[in-house]
């Protein structure tokens, strides 16, 4: 190297870099991944000639984990807690979902990773989210979905500057949760999906203390099966603070290389946020649905039905009944592909715990009750295969029902009766679901 070479370098190295573009560190993660996976592909060439592509999968039910990963990830209480020693699984799950109980509102970034096939290149959305306990949700700053908009007070969901013509949706009457109305069925819904399901497959994996970005974690990892009909992963990685006790991150993998991942950004914990930032005012021209749900108190319910719903004697301590609402027209139908009978007489209650939330509804069965299927849609592609249990008390003794703890669907309970078509959906574990379904009265 010659001396005027030194100088050159000397230079070059003084000179200030020009400042990076919006999104430039998104789009180097990008790049990085995509590279480590070419050349991990190259290496495993021989094996890949015996690897099928998985088909893509249509539609919004492929996407449905992305916002609501931010539901879970919120501070707890600062207990000094679990020991790296006796550290096991269900108790680091356990301590993230308890997390959820003293939060009242909360903003933050979501910053969403995914590919939507083996063959596509990972993108990256950052959602600007907020909720509270009441249950509302906003949404904003999605490409496809464009701003969403959900308020528990008034049972309404509107969504602003769509990429389509109106450009403007509404739905009001909206059920508080699954298996009804419009909001367990669209991305940006508030079923918990991501760290739920996350959580409740890595109850039983393997988990390690580690070190992730200076901070003491345990990470959780457990094997989940692949999505026979479409591209997903085979492995959960949840990392989850070990201080605070919250998810820092939730990945889905398949065989090392991500399928998506979520994390959040910029955390506010109990933010002041009003009811109207819920509540947006819409154009004239907007498309405007009604899904018929009206809120009454609980004891007045069966006034409108016309028989005695059902509610838990036993949920997890810190729930307690928010709302209750009512169908006065026939929703829209349950299930896979809405292939079960119409609803009649549906009455849908929301339990909460700060913002975590479970939902207990009951509707009528009607003249063919062997017609009806899960009524919790688990998604395009997803092959889920419920648990059969016969439930020993309560208001629906001797009745079987069907168990769902799957890392792609939200825990739920089914039982489907002469009478009666029962769900319990939330982050609850087998024996919780069970133990609620077996306090079931009028």
């Amino acid at each position: 190297m010659t001396e005027r070479d030194e100088e050159l370098g000397r230079a070059l190295r003084e000179l200030r870099a020009p400042p990076h573009g919006e999104g430039f560190e998104d789009r180097l993660h990008t790049l990085l991944e995509d590279e480590s996976e070419r050349r991990r592909a190259n290496s495993k060439e021989g094996l890949s000639l015996f690897r099928k592509p998985f088909p893509a999968l249509v539609g919004a039910a492929a996407l449905a984990a992305a916002i609501v990963l931010v539901i879970a990830l919120v501070p707890g209480s600062r207990d000094p807690g679990i020991g790296p020693q006796q550290a096991q699984a269900a108790q680091v799950v356990d301590r993230a979902r308890a997390a959820l109980a003293g939060a009242r509102s909360l903003r933050a970034t979501l910053v969403v990773r995914e590919r939507l096939n083996e063959q596509e290149p990972m993108t990256t959305e950052r959602l600007r989210v907020a909720m509270t306990a009441r249950g509302d949700l906003r949404v904003l700053g999605s490409g496809q979905d464009g701003n969403f908009y959900y308020s528990a007070r008034t049972g309404r969901e509107v969504q602003l500057d769509l990429p389509y013509d109106p450009g403007a949706f509404v739905t009001e009457g909206v059920a508080p949760g699954a298996p009804d109305g419009l909001i367990g069925d669209r991305r940006l819904g508030l079923q918990q999906a991501a760290v739920t399901r996350a959580l409740a497959a890595a109850r039983s994996g393997d988990v390690r203390e580690e070190q992730i970005n200076g901070r003491a974690a345990y990470v959780l990892r457990a094997v989940i099966p692949v999505n026979k009909l479409g591209f997903s992963g085979n492995r959960l990685v949840v990392v989850v603070d070990r201080e605070s006790g919250f998810p820092l991150s939730v990945r889905e993998e398949l065989d090392g290389a991500l399928v998506r991942g979520f994390a959040l950004q910029d955390l506010e914990l109990d933010p002041s946020i009003s009811q109207r930032a819920f509540a947006p005012n819409f154009p004239d021209t907007a498309t405007v649905v009604n899904e018929g749900f009206v809120t009454v108190p609980f004891a007045e319910a069966a006034q409108g039905v016309d028989y005695a719903p059902l509610a838990p004697g036993s949920l997890p301590r810190g729930y307690e009944r928010a709302e209750t609402r009512i169908a006065d027209t026939t929703p829209s139908p349950t299930g896979n592909e809405a292939m079960n009978p119409p609803s009649e007489d549906v009455v849908s209650t929301a339990y909460r715990s700060g913002l975590d939330r479970i939902i207990v509804s009951t509707r009528r069965t009607g003249e063919d009750p062997a017609a009806w299927q899960d009524p919790i849609a688990s998604g395009e592609g997803n092959l889920v295969e419920p648990e059969r249990v016969r439930l020993t008390a309560g208001a629906l003794r001797g009745a079987t029902a069907g168990v769902v703890i799957d890392p792609r669907v939200e825990p739920h309970l089914y039982v489907v009766t002469d009478e009666l078509v029962v769900t319990i959906t939330g982050p609850l574990t087998r024996e919780q679901l069970l133990a609620a379904a077996n306090s079931l009265g009028g």
